[in-house]
């Protein structure tokens, strides 16, 4: 599935407005790392995994192999200037192995230090928005 950066994020709900990073597809070229893209902030902003689905997903780069990576999920970065980003889990291999540079807006985002008062609780979101939901129909006797 390819989406291009910084394009809206439409793939599944999530109660924030969210920006593509790194949905790559047949229109990228894999190269060499790019020596100027330091890999540490990214897998130290890495943490958790959301949106994870049934199944996997293999790099179309590594055809054949069993890579040490899977592919089963996003990564939700929030940004201190209010964005928030989605990637797919697949972003660091794609960083490490394929040269894939992501948007500079995104790298500097992650650059700014220190942690969000909010940081990634935004993910529980939208089962607590469920279950509120769920709660407010049964008392209202819509659920018995």
């Amino acid at each position: 599935m390819e989406y291009p950066d910084l394009s809206p994020y439409e793939y599944y709900e999530f109660p924030l407005p969210m920006r593509n990073v790194g949905w790559l597809g047949p229109s990228f070229t894999p190269r060499p790392p790019a020596p100027d893209v330091d890999p540490r902030p990214l897998r130290a902003a890495s943490r958790a995994r959301s949106n994870v689905m049934l199944g996997w997903h293999d790099c179309p780069w590594c055809p054949g192999t069993t890579a040490p990576h899977d592919g089963n999920g996003e990564y939700h970065y929030y940004a201190h200037d209010g964005e928030v980003y989605a990637a797919p889990v697949m972003l660091l291999h794609y960083v490490e192995v394929h040269g894939y540079r992501p948007p500079e807006q995104f790298l500097q985002a992650l650059r700014v230090p220190g942690e969000l008062p909010w940081d990634d609780r935004a993910d529980d979101l939208p089962e607590l928005v469920r279950w509120g939901f769920d709660l407010q129909r049964t008392i209202d006797g819509a659920n018995p």
